[in-house]
């Protein structure tokens, strides 16, 4: 990494992905930043398609490699991890008249451990494990006592229609999966509906911050689920409403980047806004070199990667950029 000219206080640059792609839930996996799927301008002739290349960065090599693809092309999958084992919930596959049509697939990147090759996520299989019990994308997901927990997003509005963005619903939903049985069950459901949030879990408890519905634009709402008695508090909300934006979590502090509005042109968001927990307070830390919405972040130590994402709203100026955020060299600190 290298504190490259132009980039503001506290970022660095890192290794640019192999491809533009926006619409991303990434994750750490076995030391490496895995990426899956998303929307890209580099599928296709023309315009954005939705791809199925996986690519993983190995955080000691500090590069890029081609991963298993997915089955088939997909935009928003979920990525969690639980135990050594690497899951994609849902997302949105090609269907009949549309690139938007809400999966249920739960799928595990099975690895080949025999291999001879030390790069071993390059040589796994994605397979299909299980379903959801809705088709479920643009939802927020957490692990707690070795069980996925899914909150919110957007399902088919009825089962005729699932081809559209606008097929689409927002949902309070609270599915838990257990990977070992493979079985689901309901959780207390979240109390706000809303679809492209973003969520953080730190201390046993989950938070959910931000996000969109279909119907009424950005939300600045701020929930937090406390796993030890399976309650919802609201909490502080975001000082500005934000759909499409990312979230991680250092030194039990919350920081959240990008995001997107229609309004007035539309844009990006370039604020970044650091959450105390103690004090349940949010403050301004400056502003991103680089912002995004559609974008990944995830906490490494004490930085933050932040992976992906458009340069405008909507799908223009799709973006192939990493860069990284290390709040304690901020002057904002």
């Amino acid at each position: 990494m290298s504190n490259e000219a132009g980039l503001a206080d506290g970022w660095q640059s890192a290794p640019s992905l192999p491809y533009r792609v926006q619409e991303i839930y990434p994750t750490v996996f076995n030391n490496h930043i895995v990426v899956a799927g998303g929307l890209s301008p580099d599928v296709g002739s023309s315009g954005i398609g939705v791809s199925d290349r996986v690519v993983v960065f190995s955080l000691e090599e500090q590069s890029w490699n081609e991963g298993p693809t997915l089955p088939e092309p997909r935009h928003h999958p979920m990525l969690v991890v639980v135990n050594d084992r690497l899951f994609s919930f849902g997302g949105f596959t090609l269907g009949e008249n549309g690139a938007w049509h809400n999966s249920r697939d739960v799928l595990e990147l099975i690895i080949n451990h025999t291999s001879e090759n030390s790069d071993k996520l390059s040589h796994g299989e994605w397979v299909k494990i299980a379903e959801m019990p809705t088709p479920l994308a643009e939802t927020l997901s957490a692990v707690n006592d070795n069980k996925v927990h899914l909150v919110s997003g957007r399902t088919p509005i009825d089962q005729t229609r699932n081809n559209q963005w606008i097929d689409h619903t927002d949902v309070n939903y609270h599915f838990i999966f257990d990977p070992e049985t493979l079985i689901w069950a309901e959780g207390v459901s979240v109390p706000t509906a809303r679809n492209s949030a973003c969520s953080v879990t730190t201390q046993n408890r989950l938070h959910t911050i931000a996000g969109r519905t279909v119907a009424g634009g950005n939300l600045a709402s701020h929930e937090v689920y406390h796993f030890a008695d399976g309650s919802w508090h609201s909490l502080a909300p975001l000082p500005q409403a934000q759909g499409g934006l990312a979230c991680a979590a250092v030194n039990n502090d919350i920081y959240v980047f990008g995001g997107e509005f229609f309004d007035n042109g539309g844009g990006v968001y370039a604020q970044i806004w650091k959450y105390n927990i103690a004090t349940d307070t949010w403050s301004e830390m400056g502003k991103a070199p680089k912002p995004r919405h559609g974008l990944g972040a995830l906490a490494v130590g004490d930085q933050i990667y932040v992976i992906g994402g458009a340069l405008e709203a909507g799908g223009n100026q799709t973006s192939n950029a990493m860069t990284v955020y290390s709040p304690l060299d901020s002057n904002y600190h």
